[in-house]
């Protein structure tokens, strides 16, 4: 059964439509604090715990899909509500099944807020940069193994050559595959590197 229920001031669920009857068996603390002042009026829209053996029903909300040729579908928005004076705006929260926060969002154009895991929401951060690889380093995805210098050279030049010819082209090898990983991951979360916009 989907129903929506309204409480209002910490008064009793009151169905809107659905159940004939409010239901006794709404989700624990769904009107607490932590979805607002405790005092405020709230909605429940959503499915109804099973009653007998069965399994918990799904919901799915969904945008309107188009109709005729090259059309575009409809979007699904999640909007939490704007503040007024020195309240702060409200947040759209995705919780697990114990009501703890997994993806929280908030804040207001130009200083959009994003949390994890009940983090604390933060505002997009700043693009951490492309690294620039002046190395001349070459990359196959593998860190190398570093040759230790010879034992006992016969004199400095020869410990330099040995050093020139194994350990540094190594160390520009290893340094460049840090560079093309650290650039890589930029790409994939950084708006500045058509990422997914996680920084800037």
């Amino acid at each position: 059964m989907l129903s929506l229920y309204t409480q209002v001031d910490g008064g009793g669920y009151t169905p809107l439509f659905g159940l004939s009857a409010v239901a006794s068996n709404l989700p624990a603390g769904l009107f607490s604090p932590a979805f607002g002042d405790g005092a405020g009026a709230f909605a429940f829209f959503g499915c109804d715990t099973a009653t007998t053996d069965r399994n918990g029903m799904a919901m799915v909300l969904l945008g309107g899909g188009a109709g005729g040729s090259n059309r575009n579908g409809g979007d699904s928005i999640l909007r939490p509500g704007a503040k007024t004076g020195s309240g702060v705006p409200g947040k759209s929260l995705m919780q697990s099944v114990d009501a703890t926060n997994v993806v929280a969002v908030g804040g207001t154009t130009g200083a959009e807020t994003l949390g994890f895991f009940g983090a604390t929401l933060v505002t997009q951060p700043a693009d951490v940069g492309a690294l620039t690889d002046n190395l001349s380093g070459t990359t196959d995805g593998t860190m190398q193994a570093l040759t230790d210098p010879a034992d006992a050279p016969a004199s400095v030049d020869a410990l330099r050559d040995d050093l020139v010819a194994n350990l540094i082209p190594e160390l520009r090898n290893n340094l460049a595959e840090l560079t093309v990983k650290h650039n890589a991951w930029r790409s994939v979360f950084s708006a500045g590197a058509s990422g997914l916009g996680l920084t800037a």
